[in-house]
């Protein structure tokens, strides 16, 4: 016989309870834990403008961020060229992406292994315009070339986007205000699942779950936003 469980006034609204765990236990918990993590991230990107300006944006500050770790290399270590425009070198980038990596496959095996083929293409392409910058890159000579500026403005103009999506879109602060390590972390991973749920049809049980959490979280800031 299965028993509906029971809210108490402490609890609050029915709508903010998991009903999977009503007493908020699960097997898993903290960062391993992915439908929270999603939840979590998603609560502060429920709409459809907000999420496409960060599926532009988030991408563009991980390839940026890379562009700049690939000045921290390891020493007297050469730089493989696949292919245009696709270069390896052992550096802080790679140490970025392979951590990045792990956590993403500690939460969920398989959806991790999905993220690997396009963070490893943001990471080659990264590398390579470190190592050769292209000749339009701006303050970039051929005395000197340099893709360090060109890194700096897309990293800069990316998070002006994002933050331009929150404000116009989602009217809610972003999540780096209540959790600034896990909303970096988490945003890459975020945007990829965001795109297999709705593309590809991945995981349709763990899409619903989050999002119906994410709803009943909006639900709960947009009433506490009324009644200050």
């Amino acid at each position: 016989m299965s028993v509906t469980p029971r809210k108490t006034r402490s609890q609050g609204p029915a709508e903010d309870i998991d009903l999977d765990h009503p007493n908020g236990h699960d097997e898993k918990s903290g960062w391993l834990n992915l439908e929270n993590e999603l939840t979590f991230y998603g609560s502060y990107h429920s709409t459809w403008g907000n999420k496409l300006i960060h599926f532009i944006c988030i991408p563009l500050i991980v390839w940026s961020t890379l562009v700049l770790l690939s000045a921290w290399s390891l020493p007297n270590s050469l730089t493989y060229v696949i292919a245009r425009p696709l270069a390896y070198q052992p550096s802080l980038a790679l140490v970025f992406v392979v951590t990045y990596q792990l956590y993403y496959i500690a939460l969920d095996a398989f959806l991790g292994l999905t993220c690997l083929p396009w963070m490893s293409l943001v990471y080659l392409t990264a590398t390579y315009t470190y190592h050769f910058p292209p000749s339009w890159a701006p303050f970039s000579t051929a005395a000197h070339p340099t893709a360090v500026p060109l890194a700096w403005i897309v990293f800069t103009s990316a998070w002006i986007g994002q933050f331009i999506g929150h404000g116009v879109f989602e009217r809610r602060a972003p999540a780096l205000k209540d959790n600034l390590v896990q909303a970096i972390v988490t945003a890459p991973f975020f945007v990829h699942l965001e795109f297999m749920f709705e593309v590809f049809g991945v995981r349709p049980d763990l899409a619903k779950r989050v999002k119906h959490r994410v709803g009943a979280r909006v639900r709960a800031f947009q009433r506490s936003v009324k009644k200050e």
